[in-house]
């Protein structure tokens, strides 16, 4: 995680991301809480979305 956000995703070497178990996973949980993220602000924002 702490490389992610000093190197971003493009700078992280693909021998250590083949090494992530179950990146797929996480992958999907990323995108989840991003999906969740945004639509909350929106909501906050203008109060619906």
């Amino acid at each position: 995680m702490m490389a992610g956000m000093y190197y971003k995703l493009e700078g992280i070497p693909n021998e250590w991301l083949d090494k992530v178990v179950r990146k797929q996973d996480i992958d999907q949980l990323i995108e989840r809480f991003y999906r969740y993220c945004a639509n909350k602000a929106v909501i906050e924002e203008y109060r619906s979305l």
